[in-house]
């Protein structure tokens, strides 16, 4: 959890809008608002909320398995087939949200 906030803290700082906020899949206005946070609110967040917040897709454990594989062997081929179903399953949440 800590981790992840921290990840999601350094790409906000960086650029709101930029492409490592896309790629981890926060809009910009979340973004922002990460931005705005100081280190001492990530860890007093990560220790609250740690079980009101999972994985996206937490119930796919093979899709993670997949893309801890193809990161791990630097396989660009399994890397650009990840994101094609990541951009899938990103699109099949927003149809979902739509209806």
């Amino acid at each position: 959890m800590h981790a992840a906030l921290t990840l999601a803290w350094m790409s906000a700082c960086g650029a709101p809008a930029g492409p490592h906020c896309a790629q981890l899949g926060i809009t910009p206005r979340v973004a922002e608002l990460i931005a705005t946070l100081r280190l001492e609110d990530i860890d007093r967040i990560a220790e609250r909320y740690v079980l009101l917040m999972s994985p996206r897709w937490a119930d796919q454990p093979d899709l993670w398995r997949r893309l801890l594989d193809a990161a791990r062997s630097s396989d660009s081929q399994a890397l650009q087939s990840i994101d094609v179903h990541g951009v899938q399953l990103f699109g099949s949440d927003l149809l979902a949200q739509s209806v």
